[in-house]
C-alpha cells in the first residue's frame, strides 16, 4: 500500500480485530495487545486490503518475503462484523497470488489456535520447518506450496 488512507483502513481493521479478541478472550488480554499487533510493521511489508461491494474496508493481510525466499503471511484480520463471509479467504488468496508472482513457492503462516480450521480449509498444513519457526508459544506454524 502506498496510500496513507489505505494503510489507515488496514490499521483500523487490525485494531478492531484486537479489541474484539480481548472481549472474546479476556484472560488473553496480555497477548492480544496493540503493541503486539503492530510491533513488526515496517516499510518492507506488503498489504492486501479487501473492500466489500460498498467499498467498506472488511479484511486485510500483511505479508513479506524472508531471506530464504519464503512467503510469510501474518496479521490476517477481518472485522468482527464481517467474519465468515469469505473476506479473509479472499485476502489470503490474493496475498498468495502476489507472492507467487514474486517467485515464491512456499508460504508460511503463524496461526492462532482458533484459526486452524480456516487455514486448513484453504490448503495449509502444519510445518516443522526450523528455518521459519519463531518459537511463539501461542502460535502454530502452517505452510502451503503455491
Amino acid at each position: 500500500m502506498n496510500k496513507e488512507w489505505q494503510l489507515a483502513l488496514i490499521y483500523y481493521i487490525r485494531y478492531e480485530f484486537i479489541k474484539n479478541e480481548v472481549i472474546k478472550n479476556p484472560e488473553r488480554k496480555d497477548f492480544f495487545t496493540a503493541e503486539w499487533e503492530f510491533e513488526s510493521d515496517n516499510d518492507t511489508n506488503k498489504y492486501i486490503l479487501v473492500l466489500d461491494d460498498n467499498d467498506n474496508p472488511v479484511s486485510t493481510v500483511r505479508f513479506l518475503i524472508d531471506n530464504n525466499n519464503y512467503g510469510l503471511v501474518e496479521r490476517v484480520r477481518t472485522l468482527p462484523t464481517e467474519e465468515r463471509k469469505g473476506y479473509g479467504k479472499e485476502a489470503m488468496l490474493e496475498a498468495e497470488r502476489w507472492l507467487h508472482d514474486l517467485g515464491v513457492s512456499r508460504v508460511f503462516v503463524e496461526a492462532i489456535p482458533p484459526a486452524l480450521d480456516f487455514y486448513k480449509k484453504i490448503g495449509y498444513d502444519f510445518s516443522k520447518d526450523k528455518e521459519v519457526l519463531r518459537n511463539h508459544n501461542d502460535l502454530l506454524l502452517m505452510e502451503k506450496s503455491i
